[in-house]
């Protein structure tokens, strides 16, 4: 039986890691937030692919009981067998995007959609082409510009990122190869936007592009809509969510049937950008990096959204412990937090899906030995010490 976590059984449901019972979620209830008047209706509880073992929370209003490890669409097209096996285990949520290696992940979805059936598996893909855009608009206007107006106009965008301390340590981290580069570009292109504007000339064609974008994935995996559709892909400011660009295609998309709900990835400004899309009514749930190293910042952020009814389902779970040089104190941090035979990527995992405010989040899922590791951790027994 469904039932809220208050605050004695959060305590509790701390204690006893993913194991225990309690699901996110009433259904015939109502989700609100007092400050910012955000009201979320909650769906019926919605059920695909329910095998015992597997664990499963509602994400958010939505009404969507999730499993708690979802797949990224990683892998390749000559080993991708395993994913059905994953499947049978009962997890029934995958995520994918055009810009996953030029819209191949979005075949693979496909293909697998086609042999197991479209309704095993709630879907998500997102519009990469949405920052590309903005982007390329605006750099036109950069190009043209004398050099002491784009001297001024960089400047000007390093000063806002400076004052708001969103590179800072501690707060910002590097999740890929890139990453760097995500905040200047993001930042220019708003302060570009802000002086020159030019949105009435691009409006249009930016809107058609979105949808030819959403139509590509759709025919790429052969379905006729997503269960949640993430736009922008990656945002990099809270701003970017509250466009009114975002609520006009997203309300286009969601009356021609294409998308049931909607969402936005972010890496950077988390805290920030988990109030923004809580704040904003036409978001119904958020995919944040989230993981035991920028739990400091996000942990109470993520509980306000949660009481507002927005879905949250976490990724680069252990992102900052398996990948590249990695400092001692994170690990060590992990393993103070985490008590139990697990691996490192198990207890980066077991850590995240502790947490009764997250669904679930994404499991890299390469080749079966990774599947098996990580599937393993909702047998595991283990204890979260408060940090």
């Amino acid at each position: 039986m469904d039932k809220l976590i208050d605050d004695s059984n959060r305590r509790n449901f701390l204690k006893t890691g993913i194991l225990g019972t309690a699901v996110l979620g009433v259904s015939g209830l109502e989700a609100t937030d007092k400050t910012s008047g955000v009201f979320r209706k909650r769906h019926e509880p919605e059920w695909k692919n329910r095998q015992e073992g597997m664990r499963y929370r509602m994400l958010g209003s939505t009404g969507m009981m999730v499993s708690a490890l979802g797949m990224c669409s990683g892998f390749q097209e000559d080993n991708y067998r395993f994913i059905y096996r994953a499947i049978d285990r009962g997890i029934n949520y995958i995520d994918t995007a055009h810009k996953y290696r030029s819209g191949r992940n979005e075949i693979m979805v496909g293909k697998i959609l086609k042999d197991i059936g479209r309704d095993k598996l709630f879907v998500s893909t997102k519009l990469s082409r949405w920052k590309w855009s903005i982007d390329e608009h605006c750099m036109e206007i950069f190009k043209g510009l004398p050099s002491e107006k784009k001297r001024r106009l960089i400047e000007k965008s390093q000063e806002i990122i400076e004052s708001l301390g969103v590179s800072r340590a501690g707060y910002y981290y590097k999740f890929f190869e890139g990453h760097e580069k995500e905040l200047p570009t993001g930042y220019l292109t708003y302060v570009i936007k802000q002086e020159y504007g030019g949105r009435a000339k691009w409006k249009p064609a930016f809107k058609a592009e979105m949808h030819r974008s959403i139509d590509e994935s759709l025919s790429r995996m052969k379905t006729d809509h997503v269960d949640i559709l993430h736009g922008p892909h990656g945002a990099r400011m809270p701003q970017e969510l509250e466009d009114p660009l975002v609520s006009e295609v997203f309300s286009e998309i969601r009356k021609m049937g294409k998308a049931r709900f909607f969402g936005a990835s972010f890496h950077s400004d988390m805290s920030n950008m988990i109030l923004k899309a809580a704040e904003l009514d036409y978001y119904d749930m958020v995919m944040p990096a989230y993981n035991i190293v920028v739990q400091g910042s996000v942990d109470m952020v993520l509980n306000r959204a949660a009481e507002t009814g927005l879905g949250i389902f976490g990724m680069k779970a252990a992102n900052p412990i398996m990948r590249g040089e990695i400092p001692p104190w994170r690990i060590a941090k992990l393993n103070h937090a985490v008590k139990g035979d697990l691996t490192l990527a198990q207890k980066a995992y077991a850590w995240v899906l502790n947490n009764p405010d997250v669904a679930g989040c994404l499991s890299d899922m390469k080749d079966e030995s990774m599947m098996e590791e990580n599937l393993a951790v909702l047998d595991k027994e283990f204890s979260i010490l408060a940090l």
